[in-house]
Order: structure tokens, then C-alpha cells, then sequence
């Protein structure tokens, strides 16, 4: 057998020692591959990381790491009355572990039994929001709202066409100017009737150029006077039978009672004047009944307005009074003489400024 050319140049003392060097190489290599692998040592778990209360019951199980080339073992858990997922062995350092995750919206649930944590909480129901309050009493610039619907018997007397009123001072009082009293009388009844008023004629001494009605609605009854004067015909609706004469002693008392409460001071109230407009107003002007002139009486109460003027010239002029329920925030009190009736409502002004005088021909309605 030949032998390379280098294996001829080594020096004889190595030639020597390289056999059985290489054999020596062979045997301990057997060795080493025949010994037993020692096991491999499990690493310690990592601690898990403190959970909020809203993650508690959701816990992210990381994948078997297929690399390592046998399957973890999963450790046996204690039971607790919350149900959790069974949590694997760590893998070994070598390979990453997955850090918990926090998701926005929870997954499925791992196990089949429910978890009261992880239950979603039932939103409650959202409160009708309601309109904010409106102060009705309080003074606006803006248009004030129409009155209520009348509540009296006979807020809707007829008024035949072209008639007019506050014939004789009253406003009571309506004049059919150039119209005869006969064709009044039939215009009159035909409207009472169809709008549901009983109507009966009286029997009059002297009836010459005068008529009386009896009308009737539910269980009120007034009177309806008619007469016949040179313009025409006037009729004035009251609780009494008149004659003309006591028609025009009316129109005295009330010119009577204009001039005391006219008196009582040179200021007069505006619409903002009043803490309570609309009893005494609507968009269309004053209240039926509701004479045009409101004195205000600076650095007065309406109690004390009544008790030191008021009553005491009514009394010393003969005029009769009765206190009635108040009215828009102060007294209201029944006037009357011979057979004129009034009446008189004091209110306190807004912002504290003084009392306020109205004079009413019929009863004021809320």
C-alpha cells in the first residue's frame, strides 16, 4: 500500500503516537454518546402578573411550544369557585412566553360554566329629561298668550251687529245706534235662543219704550232691560230689573267711583308693572270687564292702600263693600251702590314698587 507523500515526511516518533491517538479519540467519543442524558430540569413558572379586577377571569393560554419535541405536562390546579382555565407548564427560557394581553373587548369564554365577573352589567335605563320650568308669574317683553276660555254662564252673550258699548258711561251698557227697539228685541231673541239661553218676557206696569227679559243658562239669570231712546236702542245685561232713571244713577255711581280711584295717584302701571300679566291682559288687549286706567301707588301695600284710603272715602261716598277670594296676588273686594255693582282688585307692583288699582264691571276670572 502506498503511503502519502506527508505521512512519509512526519518524523518517525509521531508516525508512532498517531494510531493509537486516533484510536484513543474513537473509544472516548463512543463512550460519550453511550452514557445516559441527564433530565432536563423544569424551569421554575413565572410569576403571573397582578390582574385588575375587570381581567381577573381572563387569562390568555399560550400555544405548546412543538419545538421542544415532547408535549408540557400541565400542572394540576386547586379547586375555587370561579372556574379558570387550566395554565400549562412554562416552556423552557429558550423560547419567548407570551405576555398577558388586555383586550378592549373580552373574548369568548374559555370554560362553560358563567362567570360573574365577566358578566356584562345591564346598562339602566336613561330619565325622560323634562322641559325646563317657565316662570309664569315673571314680567317678558314678548307677546303675551290668549286668555283662557270664558268659565261663565254668559261670557258668550250675543252682541247683535253695529252695537256699541259704553253708551251712558257703562261698559255694561250697548247702543244699536238708529236701530227701533222692536227689531232689537226680535234680533236678540232669535240669537239667545239658538245659542241655548231661555228666554221669557215680563210683565211691565209701563212698558212704553221699554222691555225686560228674564234669560236663564244652567242655574244663573240675569235680566235683559231694553230702551228706546232718540239714537236708537241701548240694552244693558244686570241681576235686577231697571228702569231708565236707575240706568242713569248708575252711570253716576260709577263716574263716582272712576274719580275716587283715578285719584289716588298721577302714575299709571304698564304691562311690566304687573307681577302677573296675564290675569289683566291679552295679546288682543285688556281683559273683558277691565276699565283702561291702573294707578300705581308708589310706597304702598295693597293692604295698607286699602285700609288708609280706600275703604274710608268708599264708605264716606255710600258705597258698599264685601271682600271676595284674592285675585292675581292681592284683595278683591264687591262695590256697590243703588244698583251699579264694581269691583275694585289691588295687587302689589313688581320689584316691590308700590300697589296697583284696577276696576273691574264684571267679576275678573283667572
Amino acid at each position: 500500500m502506498n503511503q502519502p507523500r506527508f505521512w512519509k515526511n512526519l518524523p518517525a516518533p509521531v508516525r508512532v503516537l498517531i494510531r493509537p491517538m486516533l484510536f484513543l479519540s474513537l473509544g472516548l467519543h463512543a463512550l460519550l454518546l453511550l452514557l445516559p442524558l441527564p433530565g432536563e430540569r423544569e424551569p421554575e413558572p413565572e410569576p403571573e402578573p397582578e390582574l385588575l379586577p375587570a381581567e381577573q377571569a381572563i387569562k390568555v393560554v399560550p400555544a405548546p411550544n412543538l419545538a421542544a419535541g415532547k408535549p408540557l405536562t400541565p400542572k394540576p390546579t386547586s379547586p375555587s369557585p370561579v372556574a379558570k382555565p387550566t395554565r400549562p407548564a412554562a416552556p423552557p427560557r429558550s423560547s419567548p412566553t407570551t405576555p398577558p394581553i388586555v383586550a378592549s373587548q373580552p373574548p369568548p369564554p374559555v370554560s362553560n360554566q358563567p362567570t360573574p365577573s365577566a358578566s356584562p352589567r345591564p346598562s339602566e335605563p336613561e330619565a325622560p329629561s323634562s322641559p325646563p320650568a317657565i316662570d309664569l308669574n315673571a314680567p317678558s317683553p314678548e307677546p303675551i298668550p290668549p286668555a283662557a276660555a270664558p268659565t261663565g254662564a254668559f261670557d258668550d252673550f250675543p252682541k247683535p251687529e253695529g252695537t256699541v258699548a259704553g253708551c251712558l258711561g257703562l261698559n255694561q251698557c250697548q247702543q244699536a245706534e238708529g236701530v227701533r227697539l222692536t227689531r232689537l228685541v226680535q234680533d236678540l231673541q232669535t240669537m239667545l235662543e239658538r245659542q241655548g239661553y231661555a228666554v221669557t218676557a215680563v210683565d211691565l206696569d209701563n212698558d212704553q219704550g221699554r222691555r225686560v227679559f228674564e234669560v236663564t243658562k244652567g242655574e244663573e239669570k240675569r235680566y235683559l232691560n231694553l230702551f228706546s231712546t232718540p239714537e236708537g236702542t241701548v240694552y244693558l245685561l244686570a241681576e235686577q230689573i231697571l228702569t231708565l232713571a236707575e240706568v242713569e244713577a248708575m252711570a253716576a255711581s260709577r263716574q263716582a267711583l272712576v274719580t275716587l280711584v283715578q285719584g289716588l295717584s298721577n302714575q299709571q302701571a304698564r304691562g311690566q308693572d304687573f307681577t302677573q300679566p296675564n290675569a289683566f291682559f291679552t295679546e288682543m288687549g285688556l281683559r273683558e270687564g277691565l276699565e283702561p286706567f291702573f294707578p300705581l301707588v308708589a310706597a304702598q301695600t295693597p293692604d295698607r292702600l286699602w285700609a288708609t284710603q280706600l275703604a274710608p272715602q268708599l264708605q264716606q261716598q255710600g258705597f258698599t263693600v264685601a271682600p271676595l277670594p284674592d285675585y292675581a296676588g292681592g284683595p278683591l273686594y264687591q262695590v256697590q251702590q243703588g244698583a251699579l255693582v264694581y269691583y275694585l282688585s289691588l295687587v302689589p307692583a313688581a320689584g316691590g314698587q308700590g300697589a296697583i288699582v284696577t276696576l273691574w264691571s264684571q267679576m275678573p276670572r283667572p
